[in-house]
């Protein structure tokens, strides 16, 4: 909803001096987004905050210039109430700009999942820590950075690659409004990349021009094998997240015609 009340803000500029913060949550925002933001609506700052449910909705945030600074985290831990480590598959703690999953610890953390232990002991260590199936790493100066869903990831060849990484480079396109990246099945490989995008209504892109567009910003294995385009917004979940997880099953039917 910010992206889009940016969007409008540029397509019939307005009197917004009134609005004094515009921030966002609940998926990694393309720095690309927090720019266009910057630009058209000066007045406005911009943030983002990051939390689940079983924190109360809190973990960490990031707001104002150090958010301009450092678009693509999501910020610090919330100071004298949240705690961030990162770990990896074995649960040991990852140094800075290590990748792992992300585990918070605080008071606001749940106490478990209503009548259903073996769920709360995947999850929530007898030191409070709680396991929240996000990848990312902390750089050097505390700030937190969300890469992707543990169990999303795509990893081809080999290779792993978050696909919110992907996504920002493609916003970076002037044509393009917004766009998901996801796996899909490969004999080879055992995944690809394919995404789903959707372009302005006055611009034009096909898979030629935006693979090339790419070439320059991502590795090559980086770059998404399918691409469909439409004006249409894409699809949401109740929500208003991304509807991923149907757009990778529709790609995957598509595909195996």
């Amino acid at each position: 909803m910010s992206a889009e009340m940016v969007e409008a803000q540029i397509k019939n500029p307005r009197d917004v001096s009134s609005l004094k913060d515009l921030l966002g949550g609940g998926a990694p925002r393309p720095p690309e987004q927090v720019r266009m933001q910057k630009k058209h609506m000066p007045g406005a700052s911009p943030g983002i905050g990051y939390g689940l449910t079983e924190t109360n909705a809190l973990g960490a945030n990031n707001n104002g210039d150090t958010y301009v600074e450092k678009p693509s985290s999501t910020g610090f831990p919330l100071p004298l109430l949240m705690d961030l480590k990162i770990i990896d598959d074995s649960g040991n703690v990852l140094n800075k700009n290590e990748n792992g999953e992300v585990c918070i610890k605080s008071a606001a953390t749940f106490r478990c999942y209503w009548k259903n232990q073996e769920a709360t002991d995947e999850c929530l260590d007898s030191e409070g820590w709680f396991k929240t199936g996000d990848i990312g790493y902390i750089d050097e100066d505390g700030f937190l950075f969300i890469n992707d869903r543990k169990k999303d990831m795509v990893i081809r060849g080999g290779e792993n690659i978050a696909c919110p990484e992907v996504e920002a480079a493609i916003a970076e396109h002037p044509a393009v409004l917004e766009a998901s990246v996801f796996g899909v099945p490969d004999a080879r490989l055992g995944e690809i990349l394919a995404t789903n995008v959707c372009i302005r209504e006055e611009g034009s892109l096909d898979a030629v021009e935006l693979s090339s567009f790419l070439a320059d910003k991502l590795a090559n294995f980086k770059v998404p094998a399918h691409f469909w385009f439409q004006v249409e917004k894409l699809p949401r979940i109740a929500s208003g997240k991304i509807a991923k997880k149907d757009m990778r099953a529709a790609a995957i039917k598509l595909l195996e015609k």
